[in-house]
């Protein structure tokens, strides 16, 4: 009876859940939740004195709702503006070993690898480092947001979190972003100088959430980026932004209908390259200067911050 009892509570809870996955993610509290595995790292209890060096993750953090568990962030770290009231630790490369230690945090997240010196004095300690490597498309960002919430949140609450979230985000852009019965643009993003995102790139995928073709659709084995790009002919650039006015003045990229037109558009590298709720701005970004106008007012930019954060989940306790 008891199990059955059980059961009946879980299943209310998960269709509250459901029937309200709008803009706000809901918490939930799950019996199950810890001790929990992330990446390998086994985490004991819902840690409650967080250090981030990865300004993507601590980005999914706010998302999340579970800022109050963070007490540190990178050096690095400067959206949303609330990271300025967090303590700064160094970066992963450079940490400030201790500061870090001083900190006693009883979790650190990181985004590939941390100082070697700095992880043998955590692990010393018993002061677990959970690595969690970027998403190398879209879909895989699922994972990071899942992988994030649960080493938070726990097993079954973080899981509903982070999938719920990330659900949003993705939806959000796709109902806004919406290319239905429309020819897509042909374009190409060149990120830095030389560098183009290629078909299957994180970045190429959020170029087809913002309703683009990517025509660089294999590697360019020529060594010369901007004959491979004039080849192609795109009807628009995206680049990053302190290289557009280069791409502008390029006499090989001169003819290309892109340049012809004006169709060229810098951006933030930070909409891009980091991974969370910002693609939102980066894919809308493109979605206007394609679809609608090529001017996004400065209310447009604080509505298109705001829509990332969606409103995230409640604060944890």
């Amino acid at each position: 009876m008891k199990k059955i009892t059980a059961v009946l509570i879980m299943t209310i809870m998960l269709a509250c859940l459901i029937c309200s996955c709008g803009e706000e993610t809901v918490i939930i509290e799950g019996r199950s939740d810890f001790p929990v595995t992330v990446n390998g790292v086994e985490i004991a209890s819902a840690p409650q004195r967080v250090i981030c060096l990865s300004p993507s993750i601590t980005e999914i953090i706010y998302e999340l709702g579970s800022y109050t568990q963070l007490y540190g962030v990178s050096d690095d770290c400067d959206w949303p503006e609330e990271t300025a009231q967090k303590e700064k630790m160094g970066t992963s490369a450079e940490p400030d070993t201790e500061k870090i230690i001083s900190a006693v945090p009883d979790l650190v997240l990181v985004s590939g690898s941390l100082d070697e010196s700095l992880s043998e004095s955590l692990s010393l300690r018993g002061i677990p480092v959970i690595s969690i490597e970027a998403a190398q498309s879209i879909e895989g960002l699922k994972d990071v947001y899942v992988s994030v919430a649960t080493a938070l949140a726990g097993k079954e609450t973080g899981q509903i979190n982070g999938e719920t979230t990330y659900n949003n985000l993705i939806d959000k852009i796709k109902q806004e972003a919406s290319v239905a019965g429309m020819t897509l643009k042909r374009a190409v993003f060149i990120p830095a100088d030389g560098i183009i995102a290629y078909s299957g790139s994180f970045i190429s995928d959020i170029m087809s959430l913002a309703g683009a073709q990517n025509i660089a659709q294999s590697a360019d084995e020529s060594g010369d980026w901007a004959a491979y790009v004039a080849a192609l002919n795109p009807d628009y650039i995206f680049c990053a932004a302190d290289i557009e006015q280069s791409i502008l003045s390029n006499p090989t990229l001169a003819e290309t209908n892109a340049v012809k037109s004006g169709s060229v558009r810098g951006m933030d590298p930070a909409l891009y390259e980091r991974q969370g709720g910002r693609i939102y701005e980066a894919a809308m970004e493109m979605y206007r200067f394609m679809y609608g106008t090529s001017d996004v007012s400065e209310a447009d930019s604080s509505a298109a911050s705001d829509a990332a954060s969606a409103e995230p989940a409640a604060e944890q306790e």
